[in-house]
């Protein structure tokens, strides 16, 4: 996101001319904020520590001297750090617009405009995802777009710099689900259609690529929450035993949620069949993000559903990261978007990705 600080890597010894060499990431959920610090050297990027911190509250109450006391408690040290952050007043968009692209400036505007923000109150940020000029059609480009009240943003650069941190990047979960393909483009597939469902607490972000172009993001205000809500309804449990079960697996909970869950299980999959129509080419992965695919059962309910392979990924699978510790006793699969926006950052420094 706009606002933060030009950063001189160089300034101090934990950086180099490619960024940090240690980064520390915080992904902000309304039930907790999953943490992870990542180092690297020339060659290889090493998950470092993974651990749940506190949540913020809804006015981002978790001020600076808070913030730093919490870290250190937790061993978690860094000057770098990089914000995920998918609370009220967040906004993503896929944009699309004739003709083609102008300088950055004109393509803010547009996308301002298109989202029908005021661009002082509002930061607005916008990543070209895809244009087309062949002969037999008019050219055209879109960008996926998020936005970010401006109070917001200022106040999550003065908690993380109060706690002594300098910030690297703020990003939703929706752009960090997108960055991931930046950062390791072996998730698309060449010639095919991939999807990535982020599912999180108050609502779920759907990207579909056909090969390398971003061609659709839908936004569902659906969550983990309102499945573990219907749960706890259905089976007159207290709300800590309900999300227990989510994501434990080891119930069979999908008939006490079926009638909430399946208007999004139909979006979702009357979506990817929709690509797989105007493409001619069926969508053969569906990558899952977030708290809610950290369910075993919502996973199964989607795979029931679509006409595709449904999976989880971790930066563990790529050659260029190692694997935490084994001491780690919290899901590694909870952290992904986390690990996924340090590798992007830390990639730079390789010497194979120079």
């Amino acid at each position: 996101m706009p606002s933060l600080p030009n950063i001189r890597f160089r300034i101090q010894r934990s950086a180099d001319r490619w960024g940090p060499r240690r980064l520390l990431v915080l992904d902000f959920g309304p039930n907790a904020t999953s943490t992870v610090v990542f180092t690297r050297n020339q060659k290889q990027i090493r998950w470092d520590k993974a651990v749940f911190l506190p949540a913020a509250d809804r006015d981002l109450a978790f001020k600076g001297d808070d913030l730093r006391g919490v870290l250190a408690a937790h061993g978690l040290h860094s000057d770098y750090v990089s914000v995920i952050y998918g609370g009220p007043g967040i906004g993503i968009r896929l944009l699309s617009f004739p003709g083609v692209p102008g300088t950055p400036e004109a393509i803010t505007q547009q996308v301002a405009q298109a989202l029908g923000v005021d661009a002082h109150a509002t930061s607005v940020v916008h990543q070209l995802v895809h244009r087309s000029g062949e002969q037999e059609k008019a050219p055209e480009y879109a960008v996926l777009a998020a936005s970010m009240p401006r109070p917001l943003v200022m106040g999550i650069r003065g908690m993380v710099e109060g706690a002594g941190l300098t910030p690297v990047s703020l990003v939703t979960p929706g752009i960090a689900a997108a960055n991931l393909t930046r950062a390791f483009p072996s998730l698309l597939e060449a010639t095919g259609v991939t999807a990535f469902l982020d599912i999180n607490a108050a609502g779920s972000i759907l990207l579909i690529y056909r090969g390398t172009d971003l061609v659709l993001a839908r936004h569902f205000r659906f969550g983990s929450e309102q499945i573990i809500q219907a749960l706890q309804t259905g089976t007159n449990l207290d709300r800590e035993t309900a999300a227990k079960l989510f994501l434990s697996g080891s119930f069979d909970f999908s008939a006490n949620v079926v009638r909430t869950v399946d208007p999004w299980l139909h979006q979702v999959a009357i979506s990817l069949d929709f690509l797989e129509r105007r493409y001619g080419s069926p969508v053969k992965k569906l990558f899952l993000f977030g708290e809610g695919a950290r369910s075993k059962v919502l996973e199964r309910m989607l795979d029931e559903r679509v006409q595709c392979s449904v999976m989880q990924w971790l930066p563990l699978e790529e050659e260029s990261v190692t694997p935490p510790p084994p001491k780690s006793a919290d899901p590694l699969d909870a952290f992904t978007a986390a690990a996924g926006e340090a590798c992007r950052i830390m990639k730079a420094g390789l010497t194979d990705a120079v």
